[in-house]
């Protein structure tokens, strides 16, 4: 995540606090700057500076929400820096809020032209609101500025990679071997690319030299990664999954240690003593009808088929996808205030009145809009988060008209696929680091669903990924009856590029190719590596039918 600090010579005179939090961070320990940078800003000190640099911590993190919210207190209180605007920018970009961004990096643009990333940023920022002649046009101003810049070689590249431009993807990537053999994310993108074009021997020898070097743990783990999926793809199975399995090795990374899966696993078992049947019998069904749109929330475990089934969905010119921004996080953290009963998340759910729903449903749709702009307006809004699957009771109490999609895929294969990703760090994602820690996340996770599903009234319809991908022009027929679309055979080509949408999640990359069904029980490849876990998710395979496919 690139990161400006403003100056901060000018501020010495503000105390030596201020400078000793600097010091911190330039010595590289984030944990006591930020610590320090929050007792400054509990303390009331009103300075830009310090709440840039929070924001900028913050985000090498991977808080972007705390980033977002840090970044905004720094420009209020310097609206003419530069550097907290481009990082304000970068935290709404990061938190999936591309059409804010985008308003933030012009400003920078506006204020400082020269400024060495704003159109690199400004391309992820069109790209992100679906503008794509005009994000590739920021993207060669980028690489005209900077031509020998190895680093903005590449993410231009991957951004090319991730607009299905493989060809100036490749172009890129070989002109960083030509200036750095070893580049790592070059290296990778360049074996990825022989990948999908069946040239698996030049793609495991380049990976088998990066291997041979002193990698550090993220590096060696990539690498390991994209030499699975190639292993995978030319049936060394076993070879596979030990490359999968080094994922584990991000465990005893600074990064990944302050997660923890624990969190969700706790907050699954409090939606479980809050959500009783009799608590739901005590909710009042009131009349909602308040002029707004309902959404339809897209849910599932992930790794289930959310992704392509919102790439089919977004060929719909009449729909919008929130592209996995977490719309309800916002709501979810109001409820204490707007019920004013002094009950915390998910007890709150049980004491709202008519006004207090109608106040969050408000709510829901003011972030909706500034997170997705106009672009809205007049459509239906698919909000697509796979985990919001956890607060499904969330979901049911402020929109109860909703309609809800649900994505199951075999469970066998969805814990072996979240291994096979490389994820940004979160308390949910750091539980897939690991194959017996995604068993466990999928067991409780489902577990709470199956439980939903007895207890909740749900204007529900229910998919298998499987069905989607064997004979999807039957099950995408009766999911656009569902929501009461016209039929199109757009739905079928979903993978052409004039219908490319910027999507962001890890299965960009295969779902905007067209629909293929290898992935369909691979686990039946890694039947002996799956072992330590059957039992775990012997329940979850029953419960969604899976039980006769292969067991």
């Amino acid at each position: 995540m690139h990161t400006r600090l403003p100056d901060t010579a000018a501020g010495r005179d503000a105390g030596g606090t201020l400078e000793e939090a600097f010091g911190l961070f330039n010595a590289g320990d984030l944990t006591a700057s930020l610590e320090l940078c929050r007792r400054l800003c509990e303390a009331g000190r009103a300075d830009a500076r310090l709440w840039c640099l929070r924001a900028v911590i913050e985000g090498r993190r991977k808080d972007v929400w705390s980033a977002l919210q840090s970044a905004k207190k720094a420009v209020e209180l310097a609206p003419d820096n530069v550097d907290c605007w481009f990082n304000l920018g970068l935290a709404q970009l990061y938190c999936n809020f591309p059409v804010a961004a985008l308003a933030s990096f012009r400003r920078v643009r506006e204020k400082n032209p020269g400024h060495r990333f704003v159109w690199q940023f400004l391309g992820q920022s069109y790209e992100g609101c679906g503008d794509y002649e005009k994000a590739v046009d920021c993207y060669q101003r980028t690489l005209d500025s900077f031509p020998g810049d190895v680093a903005i070689l590449s993410f231009v590249a991957r951004r090319f990679e991730m607009m299905q431009m493989a060809d100036r993807c490749r172009e890129l990537a070989r002109k960083i071997i030509t200036l750095e053999p070893d580049h790592v994310d070059a290296n990778i993108m360049l074996a990825r690319l022989d990948r999908y074009d069946g040239n698996h021997e030049p793609a495991r020898e380049r990976l088998d030299r990066l291997l041979q070097a002193d990698l550090a743990v993220v590096d060696r783990v990539n690498v390991c990664n994209e030499k699975g999926h190639l292993l995978d793809r030319m049936g060394e199975y076993g070879n596979a999954f030990e490359c999968f399995a080094a994922k584990r090795m991000l465990e005893n990374t600074d990064n990944a240690r302050q997660f923890d899966a624990g969190v969700i696993h706790q907050q699954v078992r409090r939606l479980k003593r809050a959500i009783t049947p009799e608590a739901v019998q005590s909710w009042e069904r009131y009349d909602c009808r308040d002029g707004l749109p309902s959404p339809v929330f897209l849910v599932a475990f992930p790794r289930s088929g959310t992704t392509l089934l919102e790439k089919i969905l977004a060929t719909n010119e009449s729909l919008v996808t929130s592209n996995e921004s977490n719309l309800l996080q916002y709501v979810r953290g109001s409820l204490k205030r707007i019920a004013r009963s002094g009950h915390d998340y998910p007890d709150v759910l049980n004491h709202l009145d008519r006004r207090q729903i109608l106040s969050a449903r408000r709510l829901y749709w003011e972030y909706a809009r500034a997170v997705l702009g106009a672009e809205i307006e007049g459509k239906v809004l698919l909000d697509k988060l796979p985990l919001n699957i956890i607060d499904v009771a969330l979901i049911n109490r402020i929109f109860p008209e909703s309609r809800i999609l649900f994505v199951s895929r075999d469970p066998r294969d969805v814990c072996l696929s979240n291994l096979m990703q490389i994820y940004l760090q979160n308390n949910a994602m750091s539980a897939f680091n690991t194959l017996e820690g995604s068993a466990r996340l999928y067991a409780d996770v489902m577990g709470l669903w199956f439980y939903y599903r007895k207890t909740l009234e749900m204007n529900l319809f229910e998919i298998r990924y499987e069905d989607l991908v064997s004979d999807p022009e039957r099950h995408v027929r009766e999911l656009i009856g569902f929501l009461g679309f016209e039929w199109s055979d757009a739905y079928l080509n979903h993978s052409d590029r004039s219908n490319y949408k910027y999507l962001s999640t890890p299965s960009v990359l295969d779902v905007n190719r067209p629909i293929y069904r290898r992935a369909r029980f691979r686990w039946k490849n890694y039947r002996r590596q799956l072992e330590p876990v059957m039992e775990v998710l012997r329940a979850p395979v029953g419960k969604l039918g899976y039980m006769g496919d292969g067991d």
